[in-house]
């Protein structure tokens, strides 16, 4: 939130202007981390990660990780319920993308 009000952007990416805290946003956003959980923009997560994993499996992750928001959202929606927020942790498995912990 700090970020937001010192720029206006979240992850690198621009906001609304003057929205509150835990405010809902017309559609989420993909906001990256490393561990030791360093927040980062999609573009130095991009950068930093075709060192570390590629370009194709960053832009896979965010894929996935947008697309088990949206199928959370929805669950919960139809529930009654609002998913503010979450965090989807990935590894690799026998070669596969492996959803590994959520919180």
């Amino acid at each position: 939130m700090d970020r937001y009000k010192a720029l206006g952007t979240v992850a690198g990416k621009e906001l609304p202007k003057a929205l509150i805290e835990s405010e809902q946003l017309a559609k989420p956003i993909f906001t990256p981390r490393r561990k030791p959980n360093r927040a980062t923009t999609r573009t130095s997560a991009a950068r930093s990660s075709r060192a570390l994993i590629g370009t194709e499996l960053a832009r896979e992750l965010e894929r996935l990780t947008l697309a088990l928001y949206g199928f959370a959202h929805d669950f919960a929606a139809s529930k009654g319920l609002i998913l503010a927020d979450t965090k989807f942790e990935f590894g690799m498995y026998d070669g596969h993308i492996t959803l590994i912990d959520e919180s």
